[in-house]
């Protein structure tokens, strides 16, 4: 029997493991989504966060230690800063623990951990669990030094800009080639993903202490190792910044830190998550050409996402801003441009991975 429990901080990021958290692992099951006061998903189901189809899992933004309907709290540091800060984790944590529940705290780093989170931990250690990036099996930096190309066919899944649903296409796949008897290794930027199994490489890519060289060596002997632990029959990472420069107001990143994953572990196949107001089959053949030269490898397949950048916001801030518009705009663009498209354009979040696989792997 499953054991019943909560998550916090629910917000967008989170959606997609949300979603498919029965099929990912069969230890828990989510009955009681939190998010943090002033995000507007309090009373909204769960898919509000993105415009997306309903999953029928309504969001509180009370949090009710007291609440009998679950057991263990869920809690996980978020990729998008300002959601919530240490003390509002550490209260959280301290909380459930007082009302005789359990917690599994998720975070990017050791040290990143709140020191009252650690010292619960220490204190009620068959309550407390913590899970961090930084403790994925590396002990192979101590004894090899060599760069070894994978020997995994590798999918990359990144994105013209930020929350275009790369983690929904890779948890999407991982269920359809589970179905087809495949065992896949993840290594994704959301540390919240090792909820439901996957790994992050957050600890080495936000390593300031480290060169970018040695941040590219480090990669290729943690997914060297992982590789040689699990022996998956595909490895998927999500790309750690946006593939390539937004323009030159927002540059987004240049995509410096995804060419220095693809230099740690070349891949073999790339999907692009694209905003639907780019998703022009022109503009995705020159990046696909693009990829060729910078990345390895050409774009394979494209999701497009119900996401518009926000043109006069960027302006203003200078950062990337989007909107979440109805899944009918994406129907209707990817009918648009599909018929003419050498490269195959789908949609994840209304019609699952099945179709993308195909695409990549065959029919068999």
């Amino acid at each position: 029997m499953r054991t019943p429990v909560a998550l916090f901080p629910f917000c967008a990021e989170f959606l997609p493991i949300v979603r498919h958290f029965e099929e990912m692992q069969d230890r828990y099951s989510i009955v009681k989504l939190v998010s943090p006061p002033g995000l507007g998903l309090g009373g909204k189901d769960a898919a509000y966060a993105c415009n997306h189809p309903s999953i029928e899992l309504t969001v509180t933004d009370v949090f009710d230690a007291e609440d009998t309907s679950w057991e263990v709290l869920l809690v996980s540091r978020t990729a998008q800063s300002g959601i919530v800060d240490n003390d509002t984790l550490s209260d959280i944590t301290r909380t459930a623990i007082n009302a005789g529940k359990s917690v599994s705290f998720y975070d990017n780093r050791a040290h990143d951990v709140p020191s009252v989170v650690s010292d619960l931990s220490s204190t009620y250690p068959d309550k407390v669990t913590i899970h961090t990036a930084d403790s994925l099996p590396i002990a192979s930096r101590k004894t090899n030094d060599e760069f070894t190309p994978l020997n995994t066919p590798v999918i990359l899944v990144g994105g013209l800009v930020a929350g275009e649903d790369m983690l929904e296409v890779i948890t999407a796949l991982c269920v359809s080639l589970k179905e087809k008897g495949l065992f896949t290794t993840v290594f994704t930027k959301c540390c919240g993903g090792m909820m439901i199994g996957y790994k992050s490489i957050n600890s080495i890519i936000d390593n300031n202490e480290n060169s970018e060289a040695e941040k590219i060596n480090e990669l290729n002997r943690l997914l060297n190792t992982v590789q040689h632990i699990e022996m998956p029959n595909v490895i998927l990472i999500e790309a750690p910044d946006a593939f390539m420069r937004f323009n030159d107001i927002a540059p987004n990143g240049y995509g410096v830190q995804t060419y220095m994953l693809c230099q740690a572990a070349s891949p073999d196949y790339i999907i692009c998550c694209v905003p639907c107001d780019l998703a022009d089959r022109r503009f995705l053949s020159i990046i696909s050409k693009d990829m060729s030269f910078r990345l390895g490898s050409v774009l394979n397949s494209v999701h497009i996402s119900n996401v518009i950048v926000d043109s006069a916001d960027v302006l203003q801030t200078h950062k990337i801003s989007y909107v979440h518009v109805s899944m009918g705009e994406v129907d209707k663009r990817i009918n648009d441009e599909m018929v003419n498209s050498e490269i195959p354009m789908f949609d994840v979040i209304s019609n699952g991975a099945e179709a993308l696989c195909s695409v990549l792997f065959g029919r068999s």
